[in-house]
């Protein structure tokens, strides 16, 4: 109970506050995106999941994903939680 009380990580996923074209999206409330993979591409928890594949408004149809993509990290390794 201690961890998910004080951990600040667990202190940002009960009251997110998101990023990116989260911010503007109309399923944010709904969906929130996976903030694993939000995690692994930008080292934030709140940042916009990469492969969502809602669109917002302003994104067109067969627009690219995050060219961070590449850089996700590869099995193994670890990205660490933000304090």
């Amino acid at each position: 109970m201690e961890i998910w009380e004080n951990d600040p990580a667990f202190k940002t996923l009960r009251s997110p506050v998101y990023k990116g074209r989260c911010v503007e999206c109309e399923y944010s409330d709904s969906c929130g995106g996976c903030r694993a993979r939000a995690l692994a591409a930008r080292g934030d928890l709140m940042a916009e999941d990469p492969w969502c594949t809602a669109r917002a408004k302003g994104v067109k149809r067969g627009d690219r994903p995050a060219r961070s993509m590449g850089r996700m990290p590869r099995k193994g390794s670890r990205t660490p939680l933000p304090s």
